[in-house]
């Protein structure tokens, strides 16, 4: 299922039209619209979606069964599989498929790289 189809799937179960939940968001309904028929890939205000539909950024930009990696210690370093330009201006997010691929995203939600290793250390 793609963000599309789970963005629709979840506004259809909180028995909201599209213009209903762009006016929630704050914008028209055309940018629901586009969302859903898949026009758009990435989705800037993917945390107010979320919270509007009451379900996750990570249920929307990778399905059900997917969940967030959650460490309790600093990550000192990751390994992923291409090289990209950092922006020390942009929130990164690492979240973990159904498939087991763990990704490395942006703040708004484009893929940056899988990782390939965590390397967790603890700071005295």
């Amino acid at each position: 299922m793609s963000l599309a189809e789970r963005v629709k799937k979840a506004r259809l179960e909180k028995e909201l039209t599209q213009s209903q939940l762009a006016s929630m968001l704050g914008m028209s309904y055309h940018n629901i619209q586009n969302l859903e028929k898949g026009r758009i890939q990435t989705c800037r205000y993917i945390d107010r979606l979320a919270t509007a539909l009451d379900t996750t950024r990570n249920y929307l930009l990778v399905g059900e069964k997917a969940k967030v990696v959650k460490v309790d210690k600093p990550i000192n370093l990751i390994s992923v599989d291409n090289s990209f330009e950092f922006k020390a201006d942009c929130d990164y997010h690492i979240v973990e498929t159904p498939q087991n691929k763990t990704l490395f995203l942006t703040s708004d939600s484009k893929e940056v790289a899988s990782v390939s290793q965590m390397f967790i250390q603890k700071i005295r």
